[in-house]
């Protein structure tokens, strides 16, 4: 299964209140009353495969930043070294951050996707504000 789906999988089980924890293996689930027989089913068939993406790996979780901060580093550069103060990424910094700190995989994925994309939008946008006004 693709990371894709299994960030899928795993934000679907979070959304309805569920908690996933890798468990050797396996994936601890509760509460299990709030299990849909559709999710247990998505569930136990990657089991193995949910654990190995929830298990916190320090090396991963530092390659994976240190690879959104690389893509970003092209358009950063093209876009003159843009100065924007963005809120959202000051929000997003500090869940990066609060994830490092539980040392929970998910969490750190969704927050630095969405940490890349929000950045990636300012940056582009300061691009065209700043080509509006010259």
């Amino acid at each position: 299964m693709s990371t894709a789906h299994l960030t899928k999988l795993l934000v679907r089980a979070r959304s309805t209140g569920i908690a996933l924890e890798p468990e050797d293996g396996s994936v601890r689930v509760s509460p299990k009353a709030k299990l849909s027989p559709e999710l247990r089913e998505d569930l136990t068939r990657h089991k193995a495969e949910l654990s190995a993406y929830l298990r916190w790996n320090e090396e991963e979780a530092y390659v994976l930043w240190k690879g959104a901060l690389s893509y970003l580093a092209p358009f950063y550069l093209e876009a003159g070294f843009p100065n924007f103060d963005l809120e959202a990424l000051r929000e997003l910094d500090a869940q990066i951050e609060d994830a490092f700190a539980r040392e929970d995989m998910l969490v750190l994925r969704i927050a630095v996707r969405e940490w890349v994309v929000t950045a990636r939008r300012a940056i582009a946008g300061h691009v065209a504000k700043d080509e509006g006004q010259a």
